[in-house]
């Protein structure tokens, strides 16, 4: 089958087969309640129902749809809104308030439900009792106290299989694992609440056998009181009959055809104008109820109806009954006490359900507050990380706790974070000294140990990042390279200590004057460079000048022998349509090499 906007009935039923399944269930739950108590119908189609909100979102508003029907058909018109309005409630309360499936084990939607019902729930079947008294046997506020007690325990057992199957079929679940919060809070509701309704339903039980025992009783003595009277004696029975709300009457249809009645229209009345009561209150062969035929509400009709007795006196010779006796009762006080007792259990299963709701919400919250103090050193630790205010090695202990059997676990993990935290400890102090000798050795591999400029294979790093940087950004880049002049003579003439002693006082007389952009180096020997980013080659020169003023001033004294040099440069400025890092080398090479010819102690451009 294909429907015309191509919906295909027999696909959806293959992909979403245990929606289907749940609404049936919610539906059958709902078609087939429980009677514990007198006038109380107690479904379980909202299990479903909860299950399917809790585990497929708003398809659970499907079968809450369903139970709604069902609901109707056995309850009255009330259900379609209450429980629609709960269904759609629950789902919003998961996803606006409890942040989503994601945290949906937490037991929240228990209280959740408990709170529909005080605000809303009952308040709305109150409404429909008001305007369509012909709905219950009972008074509005029981069944709305009834209604609400059921969907808070089905919801409680809803949750509780949504928990078991999360459990036993982790993989199916979009967040795998049970809260402890939730999981105390179901266990603890349903040890209070199936108790409750257990001892409930049997002290209802026992009450309503009781009424059964009472009322035959008396009515059998009477009738076998009756059945053997004269006709003086029955009109005298008939006088001593009491009326009222504990009216009694009497009929005897003798064998030979004769009645004897206390009062024959009445029961010309309920033969024509009453009927059974369908809900087997005191169910008894020999005992029932007729109640009015009228449009009266529910509990009128009740009040005003008759328990009905006969008994029979046969011939056991003839085998043929011989005298047939009716005794008719008026129900109105049993019907009272019913509907007294029903109220009053429950209203103390309410009170129950609802300080059990918030004694099992109390122990949730204050187990899962145990587990959160014993684990805040280890949140408290990784926030301080996170502001760069705590080591990365170091793991704190974990805090003890009132649980017994939680803090003899937490003292097993900590003996063992206390080795943790000394191999973490080691493991950072080797850390440290790894990135300590990394930095030496980047510093023995970049710089000249004896005069503390950067070597060779620095200059060329350096170099090309600025010819880089001077291409991107248009700027200009001047390199600068020069030699001590004659120092072969000084180390001939005074020695190589004199001679690394002049090194050392030309390489901080040039230090002394170097920007802070500037890149220094010992290229070999007795040559050096100075790379000059953001420098044209009139600023070069001048520079170029001023390095060879302050070397020629200085004085290197090295055991009262003093020896005075100077310095020969040569000066290249990059060009970016001409130049690469080799070319700019090599420029500046010649125009040493041109001041050297040319007398020394000069700067030449090149």
């Amino acid at each position: 089958m294909r429907w015309a906007s191509g919906f295909r009935p027999r696909q959806w039923l293959r992909d979403h087969w245990a929606i289907a399944l749940l609404a049936v269930g919610a539906a059958a739950g709902s078609l087939l309640p429980l009677h514990p108590f007198f006038g109380a119908h107690w479904q379980l189609g909202s299990i479903a129902t909860v299950f399917a909100v809790l585990r497929f979102g708003w398809w659970g508003v499907l079968v809450g749809a369903a139970e709604a029907l069902a609901e109707t058909w056995t309850q009255g018109p009330w259900c379609i809104p209450v429980v629609l309005l709960e269904v759609v409630w629950l789902k919003l309360f998961l996803d606006r308030l409890n942040n989503g499936r994601r945290n949906a084990d937490n037991g929240r939607i228990i209280l959740a439900d408990v709170g529909f019902w005080l605000i809303a729930g009952i308040p709305i079947i109150l409404l429909f009792h008001i305007l369509l008294p012909n709905l219950s046997s009972v008074d509005g506020l029981t069944q709305a106290l009834v209604q609400s007690v059921n969907n808070v325990v089905n919801t409680t057992i809803g949750f509780t299989l949504y928990l078991l199957v999360k459990f036993r079929y982790p993989g199916k679940i979009v967040v795998k694992g049970i809260s402890i919060r939730g999981l105390s809070m179901s266990i603890v509701l349903l040890a209070i609440a199936i108790p409750t309704f257990a001892v409930s339903s049997l002290l209802a039980g026992n009450l309503q056998l009781s009424l059964q025992q009472k009322e035959r009783h008396m009515l059998s003595l009477l009738a076998n009181r009756a059945i053997t009277m004269s006709n003086q004696e029955f009109a005298f029975l008939q006088r001593a009959l009491p009326d009222g709300v504990e009216r009694m009457e009497v009929r005897i249809r003798r064998s030979n055809g004769e009645i004897l009645a206390t009062d024959s229209q009445l029961f010309d009345t309920l033969n024509q104008g009453y009927e059974p009561f369908k809900q087997a209150i005191l169910p008894r062969e020999d005992l029932m109820l007729k109640i009015p035929r009228n449009r009266q509400p529910w509990r009128r009709r009740l009040e005003q109806g008759y328990w009905i007795y006969e008994a029979s006196l046969g011939n056991h010779q003839s085998r043929q009954t011989s005298t047939r006796i009716t005794v008719a009762y008026a129900a109105a006080e049993t019907i009272q006490a019913l509907q007294r007792q029903t109220t009053q259990t429950v209203s103390l299963m309410a009170w129950v359900i609802l300080i059990g709701a918030l004694l099992s919400h109390w122990l949730g919250r204050s187990l899962d507050q145990q587990f959160v103090k014993v684990l805040a050193p280890i949140f408290r630790h990784q926030a301080r990380q996170g502001s760069g205010k705590a080591s990365l090695y170091a793991v704190p202990s974990l805090a003890t706790s009132v649980i017994l059997e939680l803090n003899a676990m937490v003292k097993l993990i900590n003996s063992r974070l206390v080795r943790v935290n000394r191999l973490n400890r080691e493991l950072e102090e080797m850390n440290i000294e790894l990135e300590r000798s990394r930095q030496e050795l980047h510093h023995l591999s970049t710089t000249d140990p004896l005069t503390g400029c950067y070597n060779r294979r620095e200059l060329i790093r350096r170099l090309k990042e600025e010819i880089a940087r001077a291409d991107r950004q248009e700027g200009e880049l001047s390199y600068l390279c020069f030699d001590i002049d004659f120092f072969k003579r000084v180390n001939d003439t005074y020695g190589h200590a004199m001679g690394d002693a002049v090194l050392v006082n030309v390489a901080d007389a040039i230090r002394s004057r170097l920007r802070a952009t500037d890149c220094f180096c010992r290229s070999g020997g007795e040559e050096f460079t100075i790379l000059l980013p953001n420098c044209s080659s009139e600023a070069g020169l001048n520079y170029a000048e001023l390095q060879r003023l302050g070397v020629a001033d200085t004085v290197t004294t090295l055991d009262g022998t003093a020896v005075q040099v100077t310095i020969s440069l040569g000066l290249s400025t990059y060009r970016p349509d001409q130049d690469d890092a080799e070319a700019l080398m090599a420029r500046a090479d010649a125009a040493l090499y041109a001041s050297k010819e040319n007398g020394r102690n000069q700067v030449t451009l090149g």
